[in-house]
């Protein structure tokens, strides 16, 4: 029974690790587009936190209107997180089937040159069946 439990155990362990190193190779794919999200989030945190100041700098008596910094750094910074996850998906609208999901984008502008002249390609609708 000693012998079956510890195989059993180096198969589970075997497997976690298989797992582990499957999972990981996927990871900086995914770390690179979150990067960009996180990226476009701290932009619109700064930009909300820059209007914010320029709204309390608009009044003749800003001491009680500092409140604003912070909310309009809030705001930006879910605009910027949603510009974000618009920028990484890649399509205009995309539509995936299996999992009834639909994304709407800004479009991938691409640019070709051949002898007919330049190209300018978008990724107007994505779709998986």
């Amino acid at each position: 029974m000693n012998g079956a439990m510890r195989t059993g155990k180096r198969t589970v362990a075997g497997l976690v690790l298989v797992a582990a190193l499957t999972l990981g190779m996927a990871a900086p794919a995914r770390a690179a587009k979150l990067e960009i999200v996180f990226k476009d989030g701290l932009w619109g945190a700064g930009i909300g936190a820059l209007i914010g100041v320029a709204q309390v700098m608009s009044y003749k008596n800003p001491d009680n209107e500092y409140y604003r910094i912070p909310n309009d750094a809030a705001i930006g910074a879910v605009l910027g997180v949603i510009f974000g996850f618009v920028e990484i998906s890649g399509a205009f609208a995309s539509y995936d089937r299996e999992h009834n999901q639909l994304a709407i984008g800004v479009p991938a502008v691409r640019y070709t040159h051949d002898e007919r002249g330049t190209q300018v390609l978008a990724t107007l609708v994505e779709a998986r069946f």
